[in-house]
C-alpha cells in the first residue's frame, strides 16, 4: 500500500490519502462518501491499483460554472461508473481536469462518457486517440522525432568556436 493507491476493505473502495510508515505508522483512507478512516500502515489489504500510474486518463473540460464532477455515466448502456472502483478525478474539488479510468472498463478511442457535475449538468467527454497512462504518453512523446532547429546566422554565432578555444 502506498499513497494514491485504491484499496478494497470491508467491501468498500478507499483512496489512500496519507501514508506515514516512519513517524505515526498509519495510513488515512477516504471513501467515495467522504468518510475518513485511519488504519495501521502495515495492515494487509487488497490493492486495486494506483490510478495515477496504472490507469489511462482523459481530460474533462474545465467549466468552473458547472462545478466538480460527481458522477460519470456510459451513455451506450446507461450505466453509472463507481467512484474509486471505475474512475477517479485528479482533483476532486476542481471542475474538470484529468479523470483516471479503470482499464477494466474496456474504453477505446472514439467511445463517449458523460461527466455529471454537482449542479446536475453533464458534459460529454470523447476518448481521444492518445488515451493511455501517464507512462505510455510520456514514452509516446519521447519517441516522437524532434525537429531540427533551423540554422541561421545567430545560431551559428552561438555555436562557432572562437580561435584559441580548446576542446575539453
Amino acid at each position: 500500500m502506498q499513497l494514491g493507491d485504491i484499496i478494497r476493505r470491508e467491501n468498500t473502495y478507499w483512496l489512500v490519502t496519507r501514508f506515514d510508515a516512519k513517524r505515526t505508522r498509519t495510513a488515512d483512507l477516504r471513501s467515495s462518501t467522504g468518510t475518513v478512516l485511519t488504519i495501521p500502515h502495515n495492515v494487509v489489504v487488497e490493492v486495486i491499483g494506483n490510478p495515477s500510474q496504472d490507469w489511462p486518463y482523459v481530460a474533462a473540460p474545465m467549466k468552473p460554472r458547472l462545478g466538480p464532477i460527481k458522477d460519470i455515466m456510459r451513455p451506450a448502456d446507461g450505466s453509472h461508473l463507481t467512484l474509486y472502483r471505475d474512475w477517479l478525478p485528479s482533483e476532486p474539488t476542481r471542475a474538470g481536469g484529468s479523470i483516471f479510468l479503470n482499464p477494466k472498463l474496456g474504453l477505446r478511442h472514439g467511445d463517449t462518457i458523460l461527466a455529471i457535475h454537482v449542479n446536475n449538468v453533464s458534459s460529454r467527454i470523447n476518448i481521444p486517440l492518445t488515451f493511455g497512462t501517464v507512462k505510455q504518453n510520456k514514452a509516446r512523446v519521447a519517441a516522437k522525432p524532434k525537429p531540427e532547429l533551423e540554422r541561421n546566422a545567430f545560431t551559428r554565432l552561438l555555436e562557432d568556436k572562437q580561435i584559441g578555444d580548446e576542446d575539453e
